[in-house]
């Protein structure tokens, strides 16, 4: 929070952040895209984007243990937003790609 009081300033470096790693991706600059993912989460540690920002870079290492920490981002991400479509669509396509059966009982899981 501002000393004024206020959360946008805060709320919005955070945002600036994320966006400035999203051109460092766009630019293939790894790892500034990294550190200013790092920062946003610093500045706001709820955003969702710089975690699945985060998870990505981690995933597209193809290491053991960069994808265990990709998924545990994209994870903590869900805890904080479930309905995010970045964070359901890097979920499922890491299930998918793992072919790990769905454990829950739903209509869309039955039909097949």
């Amino acid at each position: 929070m501002c000393a004024c009081g206020c959360m946008c300033v805060c709320m919005c470096s955070g945002l600036v952040r994320l966006g400035m790693g999203l051109c460092f991706v766009k630019l293939g600059n790894m790892e500034k895209a990294e550190m200013a993912f790092q920062r946003a989460l610093e500045l706001s540690p709820q955003c969702v984007g710089a975690l699945v920002g985060l998870a990505i870079l981690q995933l597209n290492t193809k290491h053991h243990e960069s994808i265990k920490k990709g998924v545990e981002l994209l994870s903590k991400a869900y805890t904080i937003d479930s309905t995010n479509p970045m964070v359901l669509n890097h979920l499922a396509n890491h299930f998918f790609f793992k072919k790990v059966r769905c454990v829950f009982v739903c209509d869309v899981c039955s039909s097949f």
